[in-house]
């Protein structure tokens, strides 16, 4: 295994599935899963319309290869996001049961819409709309608080972090999927800021802001001479701090103009810089 199949995270994760689902939305769509709320609807992808530059119609394609995979994983287990040790999975399912179905619906939405053959902050917003409803159907619910969304991730954390005890392979995975978790709150961030300052000029800065994060990251994947076994585990822990760094500071601008001490040009001109390197933003231990 080369170094470019190591740090290829978020940018190659387009499966075979995947672009299944992609080409043959329109046929599997059409043998949904009634008894699960199907999210291609009209008033969501209008909603959605709002904080991404693709057309409705291409939401809701979208849409509806993350309703198509969602029926796939209706009865999803561990082993799907290829968590395998039985010992672990028997303790995990004895206390979280009623999470995992919903936990790995949320992976396949997440690797299929993010894949999708669209500008990388169109698709991520658009699944991080989907992903609170997905959440929200957990709790049965049409809406769902920031406190429940909190406890669903945390709920996740804790099977996340028993297999990070585990081989190398189960911490590399483990590492991996922490990503989602962070990705999910920065573009909550982003969305907070955009819609608080109700400026549509502001759009177009937050989707290059966002991009740009994760073309940094790549640069990084891109200096690395040479593979390990744990280089897996260590680029998504680089990854998820780069994240996690981005959100503090999208927070911090929120904050700062709901204060009165910055205007919108000024978190114009802080979402135009381009940090030379992740360091600038989250320097590496």
């Amino acid at each position: 295994m080369n170094n470019q199949d190591l740090h290829s995270i978020k940018y190659h994760k387009v499966s075979i599935l995947a672009m299944v689902l992609i080409l043959w939305t329109p046929m599997i769509a059409s043998q949904h899963d009634m008894s699960q709320t199907s999210y291609a609807s009209t008033p969501n992808a209008e909603q959605i319309r709002h904080y991404v530059f693709c057309p409705t119609d291409t939401i809701r394609m979208m849409l509806d290869s993350a309703d198509s995979v969602r029926t796939l994983f209706k009865d999803g287990i561990l082993d799907n996001l290829n968590f395998v040790n039985e010992l672990y999975n028997e303790d995990i399912n004895r206390h979280y049961k009623h999470l995992i179905p919903s936990m790995v619906q949320l992976y396949a939405t997440y690797d299929v819409i993010t894949c999708f053959p669209t500008d990388e902050a169109n698709a991520a917003f658009v699944w991080r709309e989907m992903a609170q409803c997905q959440i929200a159907d957990f709790y049965k619910k049409e809406d769902v608080t920031d406190d429940e969304i909190n406890a669903y991730f945390n709920d996740i954390d804790k099977i996340l972090s028993v297999y990070e005890a585990g081989s190398q392979h189960d911490m590399n995975n483990a590492a991996y999927r922490r990503v989602l978790m962070a990705d999910f709150r920065l573009i909550t961030a982003y969305k907070n800021l955009y819609t608080t300052c109700n400026e549509p000029l502001l759009l177009p800065f937050i989707h290059n802001s966002y991009c740009y994060i994760f073309q940094l990251f790549q640069t990084y994947c891109d200096q690395i001479a040479g593979s390990w076994s744990d280089l897996p585990r260590q680029l998504a822990c680089v990854e998820y701090a780069l994240i996690t760094k981005m959100q503090h500071i999208v927070e911090q601008l929120l904050e700062e103009y709901e204060r009165g001490n910055i205007t919108t040009a000024d978190i114009l001109s802080t979402l135009a810089e381009r940090p030379k390197s992740i360091d600038d933003i989250a320097p590496i231990e």
